[in-house]
């Protein structure tokens, strides 16, 4: 992965998240850069320009192999439906907290970012998402319950009915207490 014939193009720094060995030295030896060990996660720095390097051993047909098979593992571990249902579905059942992107990411095993360009290929945000079903479950708490405004805000996970009261406006035109 990082090849030798590459002058200038080692690692920044490596992270482990296994406990530290007795000598880390033959391993900031063999990277040629600093190594951290009891981190929270694995990771390799690496210069950015280092990325758009081709692979010395890359193989067009492994990648498509590999692709496939990840494509057939998403669809083991999350399902037919796409990563928009599946979040719609997390904030529908969730009460008293918005939950972040950050939360849902690690929940399916990805990251924040690999889950933001999973929706964008759905063509939506998670933002949007958030708003469309916090919307959906005010809507049915004003139109079925008598919560008060400042219950329902709690069940949607504002801290101030302010906000919700706001963010309402947005979504409807009108105020909660217009629409009931």
């Amino acid at each position: 992965m990082f090849p030798r014939s590459i002058i200038g193009q080692k690692p920044k720094t490596i992270h482990f998240d296994f406990p530290c060995p007795t000598s880390i030295e033959q391993y900031q030896a063999l990277y040629e850069c600093p190594v951290h060990f009891s981190m929270p996660y694995n990771e390799v720095l690496v210069d950015e320009r280092y990325l758009d390097l081709p692979l010395p051993l890359a193989n067009p047909l492994t990648r498509e192999l590999l692709e496939e098979q990840c494509k057939t593992q998403e669809i083991a571990l999350f399902g037919p439906q796409g990563f928009d249902e599946k979040i719609r579905n997390i904030i529908h059942t969730m009460k008293g907290e918005i939950p972040s992107l950050e939360s849902i990411a690690k929940m399916h095993f990805v990251t924040a970012r690999t889950l933001r360009r999973k929706l964008k290929d759905r063509g939506v945000t998670f933002q949007q998402l958030v708003n469309e079903e916090l919307s959906k479950k005010a809507l049915n708490y004003l139109s079925t319950t008598d919560l008060t405004i400042e219950q329902i805000s709690m069940r949607l996970g504002y801290s101030e009915s302010a906000s919700f009261i706001h963010a309402f406006k947005r979504w409807t035109g009108k105020t909660p207490k217009a629409y009931r």
